[in-house]
Order: C-alpha cells, then sequence, then structure tokens
C-alpha cells in the first residue's frame, strides 16, 4: 500500500479539501507520514476532522509500528547431530514421568520448523505410530524429521520396541520422501542416538 494511501487510511480524512491543504502544508505523503510520527496526540488533534480518540489511536498505531520494527527475528534453529537434539530438550523430558514421543520437523537444510508431542505412554511405552508421526510432518511441510523420546528410568539404552519402530518410521518415511535422520532417546542426562548405534539402517 502507498504511503499516500497508508496516511489516509490513518487519518480517515474523506475532506478532499483538507486533504489538499495538508498536502500544501507538508509537501508530499511522506512528510506528512514522518511529522505524524513525531507529532504528540495534541498536535495531530489539531488537524481537521481528527477528534483527540482519534489522534490517541493514531500515535499508538505508529508506537506500535516503531517497536514492531525493531523486533529481531527470532534465532533460527538447526539440527545437525544428536548434541543439538539434547541441547533442544534434554532439560525437558530428562524427568519426565512418563514416555512423551515428540518429532522434530526440518527443512532440507536442518532447519527445525516445529516440535510435536506425537504420543504419551506409561511408564515404559509411548505408543507412536507412523501414521501420527508423519501426518504431522506433512501438515507442516517437512523434509525430514528427528524422532525423539525419554526414558522415565533415566536409562537411555534403546527397547528391542524402540528399535522397532525406529524401523517402522524409517521405512514409512522411505515411502513418503520425508526422511528419519535419527531417533534419539532421552534418559537422567544421557541420551542414546540410534542412528550412531547403526540401527537407523
Amino acid at each position: 500500500m502507498a504511503v499516500d494511501d497508508l496516511v489516509r487510511l490513518t487519518l480517515r480524512e474523506s475532506d478532499d479539501t483538507e486533504w489538499s491543504s495538508l498536502h500544501q502544508r507538508f509537501g508530499s505523503p511522506e512528510a506528512l507520514a514522518l511529522w505524524l510520527s513525531q507529532a504528540t496526540v495534541e498536535e495531530i488533534a489539531k488537524i481537521k476532522g481528527v477528534d483527540e480518540n482519534t489522534a490517541r489511536r493514531i500515535r499508538a498505531a505508529i508506537e506500535l509500528g516503531k517497536r514492531v520494527s525493531r523486533l529481531s527475528r527470532p534465532r533460527r534453529r538447526f539440527i545437525h547431530k544428536p548434541s543439538d537434539v539434547a541441547d533442544l530438550l534434554m532439560e525437558e523430558m530428562c524427568h519426565l514421568d512418563r514416555e512423551h514421543f515428540k518429532v522434530i520437523f526440518l527443512t532440507a537444510k536442518n532447519e527445525v520448523l516445529g516440535i510435536e508431542t506425537v504420543s504419551i505412554g506409561g511408564l515404559s511405552s509411548a505408543q507412536a505410530h507412523p501414521r501420527e508421526t508423519f501426518k504431522a510432518a506433512i501438515r507442516c511441510s517437512a523434509a525430514a524429521i528427528m524422532a525423539v523420546h525419554n526414558h522415565p528410568s533415566g536409562d537411555s539404552t534403546p527397547s528391542a520396541d524402540d528399535v522397532l519402530l525406529t524401523k517402522r518410521l524409517k521405512q514409512a518415511g522411505d515411502l513418503l520422501g520425508i526422511e528419519l535422520l535419527d531417533h534419539i532417546i532421552i534418559g537422567d542426562n544421557e541420551y542414546t542416538s540410534l542412528k550412531e548405534l547403526g540401527l537407523l539402517a
């Protein structure tokens, strides 16, 4: 939207004569916009057709715009190795009293798109299903995923069921074109990567 249109919308100006006088006074919509960004409520309220309440809304909108422009983009997070997953989720997951199965969704460059808890189980297992895992991955257009779950016992050694689930996820991902990069098991301040154990083939 052009500056001219933004200023008109901000002032809610419909009087062509007044709009012409504002142009003459400031020379251009850009100059008027700059003045508005620096003017007080009282100064803005002196414009014909702009009451004090409207002037306050204009000042609030300008202040909001300034603050938004100063906001920095959230830090981008990438996952390249198992320790990156541990750094991301260890504190949250290492002391849970039930198994939580989470999936980290990644772009083709391994940037984190999001993290979702797919299932919460009992003391010894979380019944994760490939269907639910990849439904969430497809929904956020992930190119790859990392599976993560915790062992409430504190021992991150994979069970036979963990190995079987990993193979099923790998097969499903291969069919869908969404790569399973690893399956990380989090224990009590320790973790195990099934990929590093050679169990992801």
